[in-house]
């Protein structure tokens, strides 16, 4: 008899090995899921921001043509000095970037999907 139940245990798991299992990779995506979210959350946040500072830059290389008036640049002078497309907008639509420039405080404010990404 004990040579019979050495064989038929050879043959495959248990039902109890099998849910242990399944409960253990259940727990590692409940932790993992969570975790790339974040990650990738913060890795578009960081990506705008980036974006952002190439568009000011941008922006203050196309005043350089104006003697450094920033309010007579053109999205289109901006547009051609990065690889996105900027309007002059507090909401861009699409996927367009969008800013704006407040020549008494000279602040410029970059939007991305009508929301503030940075002011600068």
């Amino acid at each position: 008899m004990n040579i019979q139940k050495a064989k038929r245990r050879k043959n495959g798991f248990t039902l109890v090995e099998l849910i242990v299992v399944i409960v253990i990779l259940g727990l590692l995506v409940g932790i993992a899921v969570p975790r790339y979210n974040q990650i990738s959350t913060k890795a578009k946040t960081t990506a705008d921001e980036a974006t952002a500072r190439t568009i000011i830059s941008a922006i203050h290389l196309a005043a350089a043509d104006h003697d450094g008036d920033i309010s007579a640049v053109t999205p289109g002078e901006v547009s051609r000095l990065v690889s996105v497309t900027v309007q002059y907008a507090q909401s861009p639509s699409g996927e367009n970037w969008g800013y704006t420039y407040n020549p008494t405080t000279k602040i410029i404010s970059i939007y991305h999907k009508n929301k503030l990404i940075m002011k600068k």
